[in-house]
């Protein structure tokens, strides 16, 4: 049957806004207490809390940002580890020069992609192409004779064409994220791994304290990476598998993987609590305190009895 079986849907099934409103209210509190304990309880004469509140404003609300913050964030504890030995510093011109390109990333993908749009006519013409060829090969006849019933997908604003044949720029997007994901991810892994090569070179020269507080922001960074690769790098490629081969009967679970790529924010905030003992121990000691106002709450107030003892003098 394949694709024969498909159905135009005039909107999304009734659980799937429920699903993204209920990860959206478990995100916000979770990343707001995040910021808060990133802001409020990080070391004050150390900036790499900057460096995490730059990572979380800007990742959140555009994930093209968070590849130019990770960066930043490396090469922040790069340069706390070289200040041991100054001959292990990376050229300050050379980190300005990544730092800058890098952040050019978001606008450069984000005008591509608004060059890539089609209009209402392309995309028209695009599904009559598609009909003329699924008729040339015999194939899913219920979409060649029921084609125009779909015409109204195309006016839904949430519904997007991409086509590089009618529109260049199409491929101009993917190349440009590839490219610039390449380099600076092979860039930060060096950064990564030389901050590492660092730390053990000066090892015998630092307290036992100072080494675990750089090895732990290392770990914790580490861990950063793998959110964005797990629910956002790993999904999109899913998807994309499933639309490129018409993989139509994994159509629905390719479609619920963007519960994962909501989630991102939030498994991001988790890692950084998570993975950080001094916020692990302020949410243990704040849910601890928690039973403990409610018992006061419901316990009535004790009433204390002063007894005295008068003595009569034999008159």
């Amino acid at each position: 049957m394949g694709s024969a079986t498909w159905i135009c849907p005039y909107g999304p099934p009734d659980y799937y806004m429920k699903t993204l409103q209920l990860i959206g209210l478990f995100s916000l509190p979770i990343n707001f207490l995040c910021f808060y304990f990133v802001w409020f309880y990080t070391p004050k004469e150390s900036k790499f809390r900057y460096c995490l509140a730059y990572f979380q404003v800007f990742g959140y609300f555009k994930f093209s940002f968070e590849l130019p913050s990770l960066l930043l964030c490396f090469i922040y504890r790069h340069n706390a580890a070289a200040n041991f030995n100054p001959k292990f510093k990376i050229r300050r011109s050379i980190q300005y020069l990544v730092i800058a390109t890098c952040h050019t990333f978001p606008f450069v993908t984000a005008i591509c992609l608004l060059k890539s749009e089609l209009s209402h006519v392309q995309q028209v013409r695009i599904l009559e192409k598609v009909r003329r060829y699924k008729l040339q090969t015999r194939e899913t006849a219920n979409y060649t004779q029921n084609w125009p019933n779909c015409l109204h997908i195309l006016d839904h604003r949430g519904f997007v064409m991409y086509d590089p044949f009618d529109n260049p720029w199409t491929t101009a997007v993917g190349l440009s994220a590839m490219v610039y994901i390449s380099v600076f991810t092979l860039f930060g892994a060096y950064v990564g791994f030389h901050t590492v090569y660092i730390l053990q070179k000066v090892k015998p020269h630092l307290s036992p304290q100072t080494y675990a507080g750089h090895k732990n922001a290392m770990i914790n960074l580490v861990m950063q990476c793998v959110v964005p690769i797990v629910c956002v790098i790993t999904p999109f490629n899913l998807i994309f598998l499933v639309v490129y081969y018409d993989l139509w009967q994994y159509q629905q679970s390719a479609t619920n993987l963007f519960f994962l790529m909501s989630a991102q924010s939030m498994a991001t905030s988790l890692v950084i609590i998570l993975s950080n003992r001094r916020f692990k121990r302020l949410i243990l000691e704040k849910l601890l305190i928690i039973p403990y106002k409610i018992a006061e709450t419901f316990t009535p107030p004790s009433l204390h009895v002063y007894q005295s003892s008068t003595r009569v003098a034999p008159s």
